[in-house]
């Protein structure tokens, strides 16, 4: 027990002390519930990358291990909460599309290939594993409450902090840009931003210390400059921006820290002088040409439902990318899915953020930005990312029925 007579230093450490005490009870129970395991094993491999894009990774097999403990008796009446239930609806009908709109390009170009560069369904297929992860979250936060969402961002500070330890060690690097343990920068870029995003997300709700929050932005930063993406160093200022309207205070100790590191020989030095000189001799198509949007021009009879996602070859003569999918999450929604498909996934988004307070919402805007430069939709960590956003806005919505009730009592 605290003393109210110790200095506030001694105060710091006891709470320090009983915080870890505390974690460590938490670790002892978790190891005896196989869905937290599982679920803490998916979240610390997601990063590495062993085998081609586009293939299962490490992680992905134990999301598939978790799936079945995660969602037995997901069925139940009352094992969602209304708004998750709004959002897995919202979410099943974009799936539905996605798998029917594949499914009718199949037939009429008769291309059946198990790969986007010649066939559609690839894409349907991971749809429908975000989907069903994005449910599992929501399951499980319903059986452990505020337990499940503070393991799960506090996974993901130590996810983006060993990331960041392990490139010290070996990093795959291709010119300027390096691209940690994923398979190319701009997938290091995104997870850059979509870690920081979940952190700052659980700052006021988890009451996470300064010292967290601080090195898990810290991390995030020097991951996206290792990648040079121009869009994730764009999306991070803006979640620096945004992290000063949330809580002055962590920016100020972040600001410090990195000032500290900026005056010194160390790897942030190093990173930041090969973004600038990315950026420097970047010799790229326009914005438009490079990200693909040329083709939504071009092709303005996809507009309505939308040319398929997938069978790229088509394009190979047409387009100033060729036969690569689009460079931008926006632009594969409008042009592979048409409007119709794209107010569906809009829908989709509005019940995640539905009741959540404005900075909830700010923070969505970086990984947003991301999405006008590059195809970030099948990005698992995006749905966990999403699925946090549910979950918050639940408590809240929890909490203020709570006080309501006591309101009501006295």
């Amino acid at each position: 027990m605290l003393s109210r007579h110790a200095s506030p230093t001694r105060r710091k450490a006891d709470k320090a002390i009983a915080a870890s005490r505390a974690a460590l009870i938490e670790v002892l129970k978790m190891r005896r519930d196989p869905a937290l395991v599982l679920w803490s094993i998916f979240l610390l491999l997601d990063p590495i990358y062993i085998f081609k894009s586009g293939l299962p990774q490490p992680g992905d097999f134990f999301a598939i291990l978790l799936l079945p403990f995660a969602l037995s008796g997901w069925y139940a009446p009352g094992r969602l909460s209304a708004q998750g239930a709004r959002a897995v609806r919202a979410l099943f009908w974009f799936v539905a599309y996605t798998v029917m709109s594949g499914l009718i390009w199949s037939m009429v170009e008769d291309a059946w290939a198990m790969n986007l560069k010649h066939g559609f369904m690839m894409s349907s297929i991971y749809y429908v594993f975000d989907m069903i992860v994005f449910l599992a979250v929501l399951v499980m936060y319903e059986k452990y409450q505020h337990r499940f969402i503070r393991l799960t961002v506090n996974l993901i500070s130590i996810s983006v902090l060993v990331q960041t330890l392990l490139t010290f060690v070996y990093t795959r690097e291709s010119s300027l840009r390096s691209s940690g343990l994923f398979n190319t920068p701009n997938q290091l870029g995104y997870y850059s931003i979509l870690t920081s995003s979940i952190i700052l997300l659980g700052q006021r709700k988890l009451q996470l210390s300064t010292a967290q929050v601080v090195v898990g932005q810290l991390c995030s930063c020097y991951l996206a400059l290792l990648s040079a993406s121009k869009a994730a160093l764009v999306s991070v200022a803006l979640l620096v921006m945004i992290a000063a309207i949330n809580r002055i205070k962590t920016l100020l100790a972040t600001a410090l820290v990195a000032s500290f590191f900026l005056f010194i020989a160390n790897p942030f030095e190093s990173a930041i002088e090969r973004s600038q000189q990315r950026i420097a001799t970047d010799q790229s198509l326009g914005f438009f040409e490079e990200r693909g949007y040329d083709r939504i021009v071009d092709h303005p009879e996809y507009l309505i439902l939308g040319a398929g996602e997938g069978k790229y070859i088509r394009y190979e003569f047409t387009s100033r990318i060729k036969a690569h999918e689009l460079h931008s999450s926006i632009g594969t929604l409008i042009f592979c899915y048409g409007f119709v498909g794209t107010l569906i996934f809009f829908n989709f988004l509005w019940q995640v953020a539905r009741g959540g307070p404005l900075r909830r919402f700010l923070l969505l805007i970086p990984p947003a930005s991301y999405g006008l430069t590059h195809q970030g939709l099948r990005f698992t960590l995006l749905w966990i990312l999403l699925g946090v956003v549910v979950m918050l806005n639940d408590a809240d919505f929890k909490e203020r029925l709570l006080k309501k009730k006591k309101k009501r009592t006295l």
